[in-house]
Formats: structure tokens, sequence, C-alpha cells
């Protein structure tokens, strides 16, 4: 009696504990059913510039960064008194599912405002990389700069989906979870040197882009004017993070903003169409006039930012330098954004390499020379093109050239160790007023013929080999048998180093 009496007891407690869970659930359902009929749906000019924003990038996303459009891209919307999550795949508790947008095609969740009320940004929201965006009625612009601005912060979505947390944490500046140290960064701005010299990078960067595929000269203005500009902050702030920062900056943001002008391109190269209703809005602006105006009147543009780089130098100035670094890599490095997102590579190392090889010589035919020997005899390039390949070693006699030296055994040794190739090998001699020339080649048992590589004053390289642009000493050069320079160096080699060259760019005799 008293055992059943117990499992009546237990029964009871039982049923009373469902009927809790129970009556929590409803009012659970009851709370946010209740809040989310509190939250009014996003307007439907809003959904327009939203969605116009995604069919944008889907028609010229990848086109511009390989894979772009096809991440997962979720905007947090921002307006006066409720914050929404457009297509984000796993919101917290706080936001309420508002409706299965028929229109978006994409859930849309809302809550009260906790989001800053102006604010363009993009981080991770509810641990997802996240656009955060106020609405077109506070950010205070016209339609298309919404959309555009939408497009811009989605790009930072792609970069932080393709490593920039990891780029950040690298460089050591500030946190990888909260950008606002990007904002908050002490750069010297007000540093009147700092701003001319930031001025005089921006001026020959402009002047590069400007001629183009013809730029060698400016483009060696511009490295030589950033090589300045990262001294004097190094010289005057004992540090190299304020350079670190610079480059940061020119990377995220620079790249952004050159995003921005290649969709416009890409959209108006590819005849695109906007969705009717955007176009149907008041203040529809063609996006092909968006690009028109921003790059009207080069000259004129070019000086007004100078300018305002010397008044008014902020981290927005960093947004233009970068964007031009990404359009000048678009002319002399095709491949660039293949290497964008590789650690420790900002876009300044990606404009060496883009010189380097916009100067290099290897591929094109060997600059023809005739050089005389110390008897008077002369070599002519021309006699061994079309009959041997032919290495030019580059070289000093002097008593500071050590690397010379040391290369020196292993050259001399090329004759016997690639009779196969019939290899030809012509040393060319840098200050050849040395007295101890004549004695050079008997000492060092050099064997092979030695060239004068200076000019009459001997002070200057030779005409002839200006086109081969050795600045260092040891160098050398490979051309094969049709006169193509198919490797250059202007360091020392190692015997294993040298021959592994010589038997991966040259073909056997016969």
């Amino acid at each position: 009696m008293k055992q059943q009496r117990f499992k009546s007891i237990e029964t009871i407690g039982n049923t009373r504990y469902y009927l809790i869970l129970v009556f929590l659930f409803l009012t659970l359902f009851y709370l946010q059913s209740a809040q989310a009929e509190n939250v009014p749906p996003i307007s439907q000019k809003d959904k327009v510039l939203i969605k116009e924003a995604f069919h944008l990038l889907e028609h010229t996303g990848d086109a511009v960064w390989k894979g772009w459009a096809n991440i997962t891209l979720p905007v947090n919307f921002v307006d006066e008194q409720f914050e929404y999550l457009v297509n984000h795949p796993s919101p917290s508790d706080d936001f309420v599912l508002i409706e299965e947008d028929p229109y978006l095609k994409m859930k849309v969740y809302g809550r009260p405002r906790k989001t800053r009320r102006a604010i363009a940004a993009a981080y991770p929201v509810c641990g997802i990389p996240s656009v955060l965006l106020s609405s077109q009625k506070i950010l205070e612009c016209s339609s298309p700069t919404w959309v555009i601005t939408l497009i811009h912060e989605m790009f930072h979505v792609y970069q932080q989906n393709n490593g920039q947390f990891e780029k950040v944490r690298r460089l050591k500046l500030g946190s990888d979870t909260d950008a606002m140290w990007m904002l908050n960064y002490p750069f010297p701005y007000s540093d009147v040197s700092v701003r001319a010299s930031a001025a005089q990078m921006y001026l020959s960067l402009f002047r590069c882009l400007q001629e183009k595929e013809d730029g060698e000269f400016s483009f060696n203005a511009y490295l030589d004017s950033r090589k300045t500009f990262k001294s004097l902050l190094q010289a005057k702030y004992g540090t190299d993070n304020n350079y670190k920062y610079a480059t940061f900056q020119e990377w995220i943001e620079g790249a952004a903003r050159y995003t921005e002008k290649a969709v416009l391109e890409k959209a108006v190269e590819t005849s695109y169409i906007p969705l009717s209703e955007f176009t149907a809005l008041e203040d529809y602006t063609p996006f092909a006039d968006i690009l028109k105006k921003r790059t009207a009147d080069p000259p004129k543009k070019m000086k007004d930012f100078y300018d305002d780089i010397k008044k008014n130098f902020n981290r927005v100035s960093f947004y233009e330098t970068g964007a031009l670094q990404a359009e000048i890599l678009d002319i002399f490095l095709k491949n660039w954004k293949s290497e964008y997102f590789t650690h420790d590579i900002w876009l300044d190392d990606l404009l060496d390499g883009a010189y380097k090889k916009m100067t290099s010589i290897v591929g094109k035919p060997a600059p023809l020379f005739a050089l005389k020997k110390q008897n008077g005899e002369t070599v002519a390039l021309e006699d061994f093109i079309g009959k041997k390949p032919v290495l030019l070693f580059f070289l000093s006699a002097a008593s500071w050239a050590k690397p010379t030296y040391l290369m020196l055994p292993a050259v001399n040794g090329l004759s016997d160790n690639f009779k196969e190739y019939d290899l030809a090998v012509l040393g060319i001699l840098f200050m050849s007023r040395d007295p101890d020339i004549e004695n050079f080649a008997t000492k060092q048992n050099v064997s092979f013929p030695l060239l004068l590589g200076m000019a009459e004053d001997h002070f200057t390289l030779h005409e002839d080999l200006a086109g081969y642009r050795i600045s260092h000493v040891p160098g050398v050069v490979l051309i094969d048998r049709d006169g193509t320079v198919v490797f250059f160096s202007e360091s020392y080699m190692d015997k294993e180093n040298l021959y592994e060259a010589i038997k991966t760019h040259l073909k056997k005799q016969g």
C-alpha cells in the first residue's frame, strides 16, 4: 500500500515536472513570437538595395576575385530602432526569425538595436564574418552609393574568410578579434615630414599608373619614394610598426577601394542589367555614370589628393594609395591576386616583384655587345648566337670582391663539366683599370676569355651592357643558342646551384 502511494507521488511529481517544461517552452515561444511581432520587417526600399548588392556581386564578383560570390555573406542591417540579420546561418537567440523573405529569398532575423547607430564595417557576428551596415537614411547617401558601400564591406568579409585574421596576428600590431585597433592606432599623421613623404610617394605612384606599360622610370621613382617613406618612419620613431600599419591599411582598405572600381568596371564591361526595382528608385544613377565620375580628370584628382595628404593626412589616405597599387599590379603582375592572401606578403612586396619582372631580361633577346679583351681583340656576342649557348660571368678583380673569388673555381670548371652542352663562357670584367688585371687570370687560373666591361672613361659601364641591368657582382647571365636570356642572377652561387641552373635551362648539344 505504502509502495503504491510512493509510486503515485512519483507519478504526480513527474507530471508536474513535464507540465513546468511545457509551460516554460510555451512562455519562451510566446515571448519570441511577441518579440518578433514587435520587430517590424525591413522596409521594401532597403530590401531592394540589399538585393541589388547581392545581384551585382553574383554577376561580377568572381570575375574580380575568384570565389568571392560563392562564400556565405551575412548582412547585419542596422536601422534606427532595430537591427536585422540577413542570410546568417546561425544567429544568436536574441535575434528572432521575422520571416523567410520571399523577395530576398533569405531568412531575416531581428532584434532591438544594440549595434551603434551609424556603422559600415565587417567583423564576426555570432561567430561568422559578416557585414554591419546602417541604412541609407542613417548614412545619408544615395542608393547606388549605399550598394557600392555594401559591396566594399562584402569584400572585407571575403578577406576575413581567406586569412585576414592570421595576417593581423603575424603583424603583432593589434587584436585580430577587435577591429577598433585599426581606428585607434597612433600613426604619426600630424608629422609634417611624414605627410610630405607620403604625398611624394602618392605622386610618383599616380604618375606610374598614368604611364602604364611605359612607366618603368616612374615605377622606379615610386619604389625609391616608398623606401624613403619607410626609412623616415624607422629613423624618426625607432620602429617598423608605423610602416607595417601603413602597408596593412593599404592591403585591407586599399584593396577594398580598388575592388569597388573593379566591380563597376566589370559591370560596365559586361553590360550588367540592374534590378528593375532598383533602377526605378528616384535617386538611381547608372553604374557607368558613377564610374565615369570616379575616373574623370585624372590630373585634377592627382593634385587634389596630393594637396589633401599634405594638409589632412589620415587613415583614409591609405585607401587611395592602396587602390592605386592594386591597379598598377593589374598592369604589371597579372596573377598578383593569387599571392594576395599569402602570409607576410603585402602590396608593396607584390610591387617589388612586379618591378623585377618588368625589368627582367629573362625570356628576352640578349642585348648584343662587342667588347675588347685586354690585348685589344674584340669579342662579339653575335658571333655565338645560333651556334652555342653562352654563360656571361660578370666579375671584378678588385680585392674587395670576395664573392667573385669564391665563385671562380666553379666557373673555371664549366668548360670541362659541360662539354655536352657546348657551352661558351665569357667573363665580363668590371674595374678594368685595376693594375693587377694582367696577373688576375694567371693567379686565379681563369680558363675563359676576360672582356673589359667598362667604358673608355674607366668609370662607367660600357654602353653595350646597359640592357643587362647588372648592378652587383658576381652576376650570371645564361643565354641559349637562339640568343634568348634564360637565367639571370646578381648574387653569389655555389657550384651546386650554378650547375643545376645550367642543367635546368639548357639542352645538351645534338
